[in-house]
């Protein structure tokens, strides 16, 4: 489920021996609807699939929520009805319908990894709310591309972005369907699959550092191998609440 329905899942027991599990995604994702379907079916599950739509209630309370996340005092990420201090980075938040405000472990440790970082030019594949591109462009990363899959994601990062005052390159795009356009650094905070499969669409001239997220602990291994058999090397690890991100240089 992490891997196939990484925007947001729950579990919930309906009567002895069922289990309701509920997976947002995208109205017109049809074609993901069946490949959960199917995936679960093969795992030897009695699956039953509807699709209802889904209010925006829960949205209204996440919001409630949400607090200030800060990373080794340098980045502060705020949502927008919290107030900016002095100190940190500001980068203010507001998602709506898209995932990412920093509150998750892989934010954060893509955050915290991106501190270390030498600037340059920079891909963020998955963009989300733009959380992470943002920061890029206040860390001294220049320019900055952000892509996403999901219109709702560039919607929010270029609404983001706007509001925090810096300049984006924003795409609506299948980024592990194409081959990633040169930059310094990629950071992906996607999935184990999704950031496995990244490796094989990079530039001819492929990023000296990648941050990769989106995966627990005990997946590193499988989710950064097609990247080591690129030439990189792993030189850096963040991990909280069972979660990792990892920073990768090549050569």
């Amino acid at each position: 489920m992490i891997d196939m329905a990484g925007a947001g899942w729950s579990e919930s027991h309906v009567t002895s021996g069922a289990l309701r599990i509920e997976a947002w995604v995208a109205r017109r994702a049809r074609a993901e609807i069946i490949q959960l379907q199917d995936a679960l079916r093969a795992a030897g599950l009695d699956v039953h699939v509807n699709q209802v739509a889904q209010d925006t209630d829960w949205q209204d309370g996440l919001r409630r929520h949400h607090q200030p996340i800060e990373v080794r005092g340098k980045i502060r990420v705020r949502p927008p009805w919290v107030a900016v201090c002095d100190g940190p980075i500001d980068i203010e938040i507001d998602p709506g319908m898209a995932f990412g405000t920093g509150q998750h472990a892989t934010t954060r440790g893509c955050l915290d990894l991106m501190l270390d970082l030498p600037p340059g030019s920079l891909i963020d594949v998955g963009a989300g709310s733009g959380v992470l591109a943002i920061a890029a462009v206040k860390l001294g990363h220049d320019p900055v591309m952000a892509l996403d899959n999901d219109p709702l994601a560039t919607e929010a990062t270029e609404r983001n972005a706007a509001v925090n005052g810096v300049t984006l390159a924003v795409e609506l795009a299948e980024a592990d369907a194409r081959v990633l356009p040169s930059a310094d650094v990629v950071v992906a905070n996607i999935t184990r699959l999704h950031v496995a499969a990244l490796a094989g669409n990079l530039a001819a001239d492929p990023p000296k550092h990648a941050v990769l997220s989106g995966f627990v602990v005990d997946d590193v291994q499988s989710a950064t191998a097609p990247w080591i058999e690129r030439g990189y090397r792993q030189v850096a690890t963040f991990t909280e609440d069972g979660w990792a991100a990892v920073r990768l240089d090549r050569g």
